[in-house]
Protein backbone atom coordinates (compact mmCIF):
# COMPACT_ATOMS: atom_id res chain seq x y z
CA UNK A 1 0.00 0.00 0.00
CA UNK A 2 1.16 3.49 -0.78
CA UNK A 3 0.67 6.66 1.21
CA UNK A 4 -2.76 8.12 0.42
CA UNK A 5 -4.43 4.75 -0.29
CA UNK A 6 -7.91 4.40 1.13
CA UNK A 7 -7.84 2.39 4.34
CA UNK A 8 -11.20 3.28 5.84
CA UNK A 9 -14.51 4.96 5.06
CA UNK A 10 -15.99 6.85 7.99
CA UNK A 11 -19.49 8.31 8.25
CA UNK A 12 -20.27 11.32 10.45
CA UNK A 13 -22.76 9.58 12.74
CA UNK A 14 -23.88 12.71 14.60
CA UNK A 15 -24.75 14.53 11.36
CA UNK A 16 -26.56 11.51 9.93
CA UNK A 17 -28.61 10.92 13.09
CA UNK A 18 -29.54 14.62 13.27
CA UNK A 19 -30.63 14.54 9.61
CA UNK A 20 -32.73 11.39 10.11
CA UNK A 21 -34.35 12.86 13.22
CA UNK A 22 -35.19 16.15 11.50
CA UNK A 23 -36.67 14.36 8.47
CA UNK A 24 -38.86 12.16 10.69
CA UNK A 25 -40.02 15.20 12.67
CA UNK A 26 -40.85 17.17 9.51
CA UNK A 27 -42.81 14.26 8.00
CA UNK A 28 -44.77 13.84 11.24
CA UNK A 29 -45.62 17.57 11.25
CA UNK A 30 -46.72 17.46 7.59
CA UNK A 31 -49.01 14.52 8.34
CA UNK A 32 -50.51 16.40 11.29
CA UNK A 33 -51.27 19.56 9.25
CA UNK A 34 -52.32 17.69 6.10
CA UNK A 35 -55.95 17.82 4.98
CA UNK A 36 -56.67 14.30 6.12
CA UNK A 37 -60.03 13.73 4.46
CA UNK A 38 -60.74 12.40 0.98
CA UNK A 39 -63.91 11.63 -0.95
CA UNK A 40 -64.49 8.26 -2.62
CA UNK A 41 -67.54 7.11 -4.59
CA UNK A 42 -69.45 4.34 -2.83
CA UNK A 43 -68.85 2.04 -5.82
CA UNK A 44 -65.14 1.93 -4.97
CA UNK A 45 -65.93 -0.25 -1.94
CA UNK A 46 -67.39 -3.12 -3.99
CA UNK A 47 -64.00 -4.17 -5.39
CA UNK A 48 -64.90 -4.08 -9.10
CA UNK A 49 -63.54 -1.65 -11.66
CA UNK A 50 -66.95 -1.32 -13.28
CA UNK A 51 -68.54 0.21 -10.16
CA UNK A 52 -65.47 2.07 -8.84
CA UNK A 53 -66.61 5.54 -10.00
CA UNK A 54 -70.35 5.18 -9.36
CA UNK A 55 -72.45 6.47 -6.50
CA UNK A 56 -72.42 9.29 -3.98
CA UNK A 57 -69.16 10.30 -2.37
CA UNK A 58 -68.26 9.10 1.11
CA UNK A 59 -65.87 11.15 3.22
CA UNK A 60 -62.95 9.12 4.52
CA UNK A 61 -60.60 10.42 7.17
CA UNK A 62 -56.90 9.51 7.24
CA UNK A 63 -55.30 9.52 10.67
CA UNK A 64 -51.55 9.36 11.15
CA UNK A 65 -50.81 6.63 13.64
CA UNK A 66 -47.58 5.49 15.23
CA UNK A 67 -44.28 7.07 14.41
CA UNK A 68 -42.35 7.85 11.30
CA UNK A 69 -39.30 5.60 11.31
CA UNK A 70 -36.11 6.57 9.51
CA UNK A 71 -33.00 4.47 9.13
CA UNK A 72 -29.91 4.65 6.98
CA UNK A 73 -28.67 1.81 4.80
CA UNK A 74 -25.15 1.69 3.44
CA UNK A 75 -24.30 -0.29 0.30
CA UNK A 76 -21.00 -1.12 -1.37
CA UNK A 77 -21.05 -2.34 -4.98
CA UNK A 78 -18.17 -3.34 -7.25
CA UNK A 79 -17.76 -1.10 -10.29
CA UNK A 80 -14.81 -2.65 -12.07
CA UNK A 81 -11.42 -4.04 -11.13
CA UNK A 82 -10.36 -1.06 -9.04
CA UNK A 83 -13.54 0.87 -8.23
CA UNK A 84 -16.24 0.50 -5.61
CA UNK A 85 -19.46 2.51 -5.39
CA UNK A 86 -20.65 3.46 -1.91
CA UNK A 87 -24.29 4.51 -1.61
CA UNK A 88 -26.05 5.81 1.47
CA UNK A 89 -29.85 5.44 1.49
CA UNK A 90 -32.47 6.78 3.88
CA UNK A 91 -35.34 4.35 4.43
CA UNK A 92 -38.53 6.07 5.64
CA UNK A 93 -41.45 4.06 7.03
CA UNK A 94 -44.72 5.84 7.77
CA UNK A 95 -47.85 4.31 9.31
CA UNK A 96 -51.29 5.75 8.62
CA UNK A 97 -54.75 4.64 9.65
CA UNK A 98 -57.66 4.97 7.22
CA UNK A 99 -60.89 5.47 9.13
CA UNK A 100 -64.30 5.01 7.48
CA UNK A 101 -67.73 5.03 9.11
CA UNK A 102 -67.65 1.20 9.13
CA UNK A 103 -64.03 0.16 9.53
CA UNK A 104 -60.43 1.26 9.89
CA UNK A 105 -57.40 -0.01 7.99
CA UNK A 106 -53.75 0.34 8.95
CA UNK A 107 -51.44 1.04 6.04
CA UNK A 108 -47.64 1.24 5.95
CA UNK A 109 -45.85 3.40 3.39
CA UNK A 110 -42.16 2.66 2.81
CA UNK A 111 -39.85 4.82 0.73
CA UNK A 112 -36.12 4.72 0.06
CA UNK A 113 -34.18 7.87 -0.89
CA UNK A 114 -30.58 7.94 -2.13
CA UNK A 115 -28.77 10.48 0.07
CA UNK A 116 -25.26 10.28 -1.39
CA UNK A 117 -23.08 8.22 -3.69
CA UNK A 118 -19.30 8.00 -3.83
CA UNK A 119 -16.92 6.19 -6.15
CA UNK A 120 -13.88 4.83 -4.35
CA UNK A 121 -10.96 4.33 -6.74
CA UNK A 122 -8.25 1.88 -5.76
CA UNK A 123 -4.93 0.92 -7.24
CA UNK A 124 -4.83 -0.74 -10.63
CA UNK A 125 -3.73 -4.34 -10.06
CA UNK A 126 -0.72 -5.76 -11.89
CA UNK A 127 -2.69 -8.90 -12.71
CA UNK A 128 -6.41 -9.54 -12.95
CA UNK A 129 -8.19 -12.87 -13.29
CA UNK A 130 -11.94 -13.19 -13.74
CA UNK A 131 -13.30 -16.62 -12.87
CA UNK A 132 -16.99 -16.32 -13.71
CA UNK A 133 -18.68 -19.71 -14.13
CA UNK A 134 -15.59 -21.69 -13.06
CA UNK A 135 -15.14 -23.87 -10.03
CA UNK A 136 -12.16 -23.83 -7.64
CA UNK A 137 -10.30 -26.64 -9.43
CA UNK A 138 -10.62 -24.97 -12.84
CA UNK A 139 -9.45 -21.64 -11.41
CA UNK A 140 -6.34 -23.25 -9.89
CA UNK A 141 -5.51 -24.94 -13.20
CA UNK A 142 -5.74 -21.60 -15.02
CA UNK A 143 -3.49 -19.82 -12.51
CA UNK A 144 -0.87 -22.60 -12.50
Amino acid sequence: MKIGDIKMLKVNTVTINTLASNIAKNIQQELYYLDNSIKLPIGAFFGTKLLSGIGPNIHIKLLPSGNVITEFKSEFKSAGINQTIHRLYLNVTCNIKIVTPYDSVDETIINQVLMCESVIVGNIPGTFYEFNNTNDKQALEIVE
